[in-house]
């Protein structure tokens, strides 16, 4: 399914896993985004999981064991490139997470960002 989305907020969270076996911590990044549906007026909450060049990045140096530090700051980086309010998106919806439909979220990957006015 194809979501004509037009953003409302933006960010990049890290949360932390520990590893079962040996108790270390293991840092991970998601990209939420609050959209507003342009054809039905319905307001969601989207995590990303692809589309996006930086986050392509900190993914394939995150499997390949870079140091936090440096995950951080792309980390960062990303979330200074996130698109602005009001700018148009399209997204290809991959599936639902969540268990009751209050707290629905939509799992998407960027198809196109629009141009901001």
């Amino acid at each position: 399914m194809l979501l004509n989305a037009d953003v409302i907020s933006g960010e990049v969270r890290e949360t932390t896993f520990f590893d079962q076996g040996t108790g270390a911590p293991k840092p991970q990044w998601v990209v939420n985004m609050t959209v507003l549906d342009v054809d039905t007026d319905e307001k969601y909450d989207v995590q990303i999981t692809e589309g996006f060049p930086l986050l392509e990045e900190l993914k394939e140096r995150k499997r390949q064991g870079e140091h936090v530090d440096v995950l951080r700051d792309l980390a960062s980086q990303l979330e200074a490139q996130l698109p602005p309010r009001h700018t148009p998106m399209q997204l290809q919806v991959l599936k639902l997470r969540g268990k009751q439909v209050a707290f629905l979220k939509l799992v998407c990957r960027v198809v196109a960002v629009g141009a901001t006015v």
